[in-house]
């Protein structure tokens, strides 16, 4: 009986890497400087101390040990939130698999840690979420010299590209439900013009979520917005091209859809009709003073933008003019070393860190100044005020480490890719048997399979 349970982990975890390797892959729903900044309890500056490793506890005798890694860090510097001390443990899904054996559990997606890497992190739901990085590996800001790179090795540029700055992203809305009913019960005439600006489809998905069936699936996507040509490009640039795999169904989806195509529209907003329905920025009043006719179509996506923060700043998540974004690819010479200590085993090829796409020539790189560690931090702490009132900082809780003493429990992962860095012996292959219960564990979305 032991022997056939060991199969059967090691069948699930087989099962996970072979069967559900493309839907994640290695692509994660893209986040920007300002949902790290935003989504983040805890953003410090700090150096990887020790790593440790333990599996979940099985509550049920079908369910499976998942192995973490315990990672200790030394906190340096904290730009945003509290943490109890200057130390603080966070748990990532993933690891080596036994004290017994060097093989390694590895969730795509999920940073991979060697003791002294050195970084900014931004953290998010400790001993909560399988990787308490928010963005998972586009939560992790690597220092290397006094150069800041991300995880995957590019390094970090500061862009100031008015389009960076105005499109919508789906992680931009902050309450989806509190904004629909203002939106679908307007008080302010500014919002009952919002509300003509957005499509039936929308409006009918944003009263019953569940009339998505009766809607012509033409409606649900970007081909069915007729656009003059000069908005037309616009909002192509402006609609993320995942925005439909980030967001939670069609009725976020297509909210977005119509926000983007505001943000494309000439004399939407004049500084007479909102002046005393909302509190703008004096930036706001300064766009709003230009003649539009005048202003090219990306300067009148900001203009729009900045008008929408200040109409709705519970709702919409404020974005700076100038944003971290990747910059060229670089082959450090640490992205490429296989490191094996006594503590992981961590074997990361230069292949394993580009960001490979299809083999097409890539666009030109926007330009931008190439940030060191001092301009980074500086970025983010002004995009840290910029973002958050003091009260908002002030009123959070210091985050706790994880405790590896404490048994805990893990299900298993949603669909992504998960691989091992040694094949697995023979021994411990699945049978047809125990290749059938996996299928049901799958069907049941990870809950044990009672056997007749």
């Amino acid at each position: 009986m032991m022997r056939k349970k060991q199969n059967l982990v090691w069948a699930v975890l087989l099962f996970i890497s072979v069967s559900l390797k493309t839907t994640y892959g290695d692509t994660l729903d893209p986040v920007m400087d300002r949902h790290l900044v935003k989504q983040a309890e805890l953003i410090f500056e700090g150096q990887v101390l020790e790593i440790n490793f333990k599996s979940s506890t099985p509550r049920e005798e079908e369910e499976v040990a998942i192995p973490h890694s315990f990672v200790t860090f030394q906190i340096n510097n904290i730009l945003k939130g509290k943490a109890e001390s200057d130390k603080i443990i966070l748990r990532f899904q993933g690891g080596r698999v036994g004290l017994d054996t060097p093989r390694t559990l590895r969730v795509s997606g999920i940073p991979l840690f060697d003791i002294g890497d050195y970084g900014i992190f931004f953290v998010r739901s400790n001993e909560v979420h399988i990787c308490p990085l928010v963005g998972w590996r586009q939560g992790f800001i690597r220092i290397l010299d006094n150069a800041v790179y991300s995880d995957y090795g590019h390094e970090l540029r500061l862009f100031e590209e008015p389009l960076f700055a105005a499109a919508i992203h789906p992680h931009d809305i902050l309450d989806y439900e509190a904004f629909s009913k203002q939106l679908l019960e307007p008080t302010r005439e500014i919002d009952q013009i919002i509300n003509r600006n957005l499509a039936d489809e929308t409006k009918l998905l944003m009263r019953n979520p569940d009339a998505v069936k009766e809607i012509d699936p033409q409606l649900l996507g970007i081909r069915s917005v007729l656009l003059r040509e000069e908005r037309a490009g616009l909002f192509q640039q402006l609609m993320p091209p995942d925005a439909l795999q980030i967001c939670q169904d069609f009725r976020q989806f297509l909210l977005i859809r119509d926000f983007n195509v505001m943000l494309t529209q000439r004399n939407l907003f004049s500084l007479d009709s909102i002046m005393n329905q909302a509190e703008l920025s004096p930036q706001t009043i300064e766009l709003l003073q230009n003649d539009q006719q005048k202003l090219n179509i990306e300067q009148i996506a900001l203009l729009n933008r900045r008008v929408l923060e200040d109409l709705y700043p519970s709702f919409l998540l404020k974005s700076l003019d100038q944003t971290i974004g990747y910059g060229p690819y670089n082959e450090i010479a640490e992205f490429r070393t296989q490191h094996i200590s006594q503590t992981y085993r961590h074997l990361v090829s230069s292949e394993d860190q580009k960001n490979e796409g299809p083999a097409t020539e890539p666009d030109p790189l926007p330009t931008g100044s190439v940030l060191d560690l001092k301009s980074c931090i500086s970025q983010l702490n002004d995009l840290i005020l910029y973002v958050h009132t003091r009260e908002e900082l002030e009123r959070l809780s210091p985050v706790q480490s994880a405790d590896i003493e404490k048994e805990f429990y893990s299900t298993i992962p949603p669909p992504m890719q998960v691989s091992f860095d040694l094949s697995m012996p023979q021994s411990t292959q699945a049978t047809e048997e125990e290749m059938l219960e996996l299928r049901l564990l799958e069907e049941s979305g990870g809950n044990p399979v009672l056997k007749r």
